[in-house]
């Protein structure tokens, strides 16, 4: 656009906060190059060998500095302290999983078949709500033999809800059914009456409890 003022800013790098930020902790600077790398991409064999160590043994000597307890603890606090940059906390993680986990596609495209000619109407990216836009793994578009064809495709809603379930503490983590009885209305239930309510919580979970349990 003519006229029109470019605005700019410089973001810096995971590793260029990293290095600014590893506490005098004892590591040799092959140590801290290898810290700084490794939090980039999690990847220890990569890291070992961008921060300067044999590429023939590097997977061994990932394993072993990874094994390093003042390497351990030096790539906690820079993670640490990435996450408090970019403002992320548990309750952002949540609402992201909720939003894939209670999306609807008809908040997104809506069809129908009046008058018997099927019809889809796709909304527009500029009017849908963050969480709805958070919902969409992909839009794809090409041109086919009648007109443009669109493939949009929602992030799976089981794995957000099973993930929100353990979040809750509706689930442990091996996907079971968990129930806090201290302080809540089911403390004053009897067996047989908390037993049905087990019952009835595990079907609306979609499973089956087994006698015992």
């Amino acid at each position: 656009m003519r006229g029109a003022k470019r605005l700019s800013h410089t973001v810096p790098t995971p590793q260029d906060a990293a290095i600014a930020e590893i506490p005098d902790d004892g590591l040799s600077p092959l140590q801290r190059a290898f810290v700084n790398e490794f939090i980039l991409d999690r990847n220890g064999t990569a890291a070992a060998i961008r921060a300067g160590y044999a590429e023939s043994g590097a997977r061994t000597q990932a394993v072993r500095l990874l094994a390093n307890a003042n390497i351990a603890t030096a790539i906690a606090h820079l993670e640490r302290e990435s996450m408090a940059r970019i403002r992320v906390s548990a309750d952002d993680v949540k609402a992201e999983t909720a939003a894939i986990a209670f999306s609807d596609i008809t908040n997104v495209v809506t069809w129908d078949s009046d008058l018997g000619i099927p019809r889809m109407l796709v909304a527009d990216a500029r009017d849908l709500p963050r969480h709805v836009r958070a919902a969409i793994q992909h839009v794809k578009i090409k041109r086919g033999q009648y007109g443009y064809e669109w493939d949009i495709k929602m992030h799976a809603k089981q794995p957000a809800l099973d993930k929100l379930a353990e979040f809750t503490g509706l689930t442990g983590p091996d996907g079971a059914v968990t129930v806090n009885v201290q302080n809540n209305l089911y403390a004053s239930l009897t067996d047989e009456q908390l037993d049905a309510a087990l019952d009835e919580l595990a079907r609306s979970r979609g499973y089956v409890r087994v006698e015992g349990e």
